[in-house]
């Protein structure tokens, strides 16, 4: 593409901020420079081109939808790589992500699990609408999650000693049955039996644990998620969650990798979030939206599994990827810096998004000879079609984009 092409520049990003109930009426008001509190939670700020809440881009005199730019305008903006891999659309999804309340706990099929999932809704003749369908599109939905702020989260079965000996301490002792059936069985039955009690006996399951935990509260911060988990969720089996699923916490910069089939839920915390752009959602608990056990259990994997926590220390202080391993995405954290030099070349293949969460930049391009701002809270998209650019200022960034090093392999 050549420097005149009419997107070969940088666009500002109108983007939608989505009002669920566990948001936070402080963390995106305050990263935006907006007045808070706000009136209504403000839980996720949506980056990208979902259908759902498209950004819009100033173009041609008017602010135009990201989705439909990209149904005209393929090759220019996201590069022919990605349009031959994922056809005319955006493949990632950016958020900020802000947690007042934990979120439920949930997990996200593999590509095989979302297609015929897909499929077979179709068939079923479910509305892609509908508050009981779980899949909405043919899409995986791995997911990288980099903390802004202190962010707790449960992510992964824990291994089957560690879950005894939290539930040694807070198991009441008459329904030892279901630790014999993980002790002798494993993770798997042992999930299976507790999500499938009878409503009068999950609440006496959950009431009995609470109360042995909070006898315990200080002795690990599980006993302490249950008491609080609880209270916002009475009687709700996720409430023994922090039982089962390894207790993450992360501080600023770093992140999480979570692959499609991983149960978690985060908890509380700030973060810049990018996954593939997918709504696939099976839930299992603490939320009052559709839960639908035999689907979830069909879609799980029960291994064992601690994510690493992935952190930008020794990688210098220009910036640093986090691994992914996947397709869809690559995130990166930028490090400018004040000084006329001290300029940060970024050299396209394919579309990126900047999202700057401190500070201030400019971007130069087309041989320096123009500029771009980008401040706190504020995001920018790079086409495809412009190749060479470059960063100087002081800020930190966060860059989204296709991962080209794997389409290319």
């Amino acid at each position: 593409m050549d420097a005149f092409h009419p997107l070969s520049r940088p666009f500002k990003m109108k983007n939608t901020i989505q009002t669920y109930a566990w948001g936070s009426y402080s963390a995106i008001p305050q990263l935006l420079g907006q007045p808070f509190p706000s009136s209504k939670p403000q839980a996720e700020l949506w980056i990208g081109a979902h259908p759902k809440a498209p950004s819009l881009l100033w173009f041609q005199d008017r602010w135009q939808a990201l989705d439909q730019l990209i149904s005209q305008y393929p090759d220019a903006l996201l590069g022919k790589t990605a349009v031959h891999r994922f056809g005319a659309q955006l493949p990632f999804l950016l958020k900020i992500l802000a947690a007042e309340q934990p979120l439920s706990i949930q997990a996200h099929p593999d590509k095989t699990q979302a297609k015929a999932g897909f499929l077979r809704e179709n068939d079923e003749g479910i509305d892609l609408s509908a508050a009981h369908r779980n899949y909405r599109d043919p899409q995986h939905k791995p997911e990288c999650l980099c903390a802004l702020t202190p962010f707790e989260g449960l992510c992964g079965f824990r291994s089957l000693s560690d879950m005894m000996s939290l539930m040694g301490s807070v198991w009441p002792m008459q329904y030892n049955n279901l630790m014999t059936v993980l002790t002798k069985e494993g993770t798997q039955s042992f999930f299976e039996q507790i999500m499938n009690l009878p409503s009068k006996t999950s609440l006496e399951l959950v009431s009995g644990s609470v109360d042995q935990a909070s006898a315990s509260i200080d002795a690990n911060p599980a006993f302490s998620w249950m008491v609080r988990l609880n209270e916002l969720f009475p009687g709700d089996i996720g409430v023994l969650a922090p039982l089962f699923l390894n207790m993450i916490k992360l501080q600023p910069e770093e992140a999480i990798f979570l692959p499609p089939r991983q149960l978690h839920g985060y908890l509380n915390g700030v973060g810049v979030e990018i996954m593939a752009n997918s709504d696939n959602v099976l839930r299992g608990g603490l939320t009052p939206k559709h839960i639908d056990v035999p689907e979830l259990l069909r879609v799980l994997d029960f291994t064992p599994h601690k994510p690493d926590i992935l952190s930008t220390e020794g990688s210098g202080s220009i910036g640093h990827v986090f691994p992914s391993n996947v397709e869809e995405f690559e995130l990166s954290v930028l490090h400018t810096h004040d000084g006329s030099s001290d300029k940060l070349r970024l050299e396209n293949d394919s579309v990126c998004i900047l999202l700057c969460t401190r500070g201030s930049a400019e971007l130069r391009y087309h041989q320096n000879e123009k500029a771009a701002a980008i401040r706190t809270g504020e995001s920018l998209l790079i086409p495809a079609a412009l190749t060479d650019c470059a960063l100087s200022g002081k800020a930190t960034i966060f860059r989204a984009t296709v991962n080209t090093k794997i389409l290319r392999k």
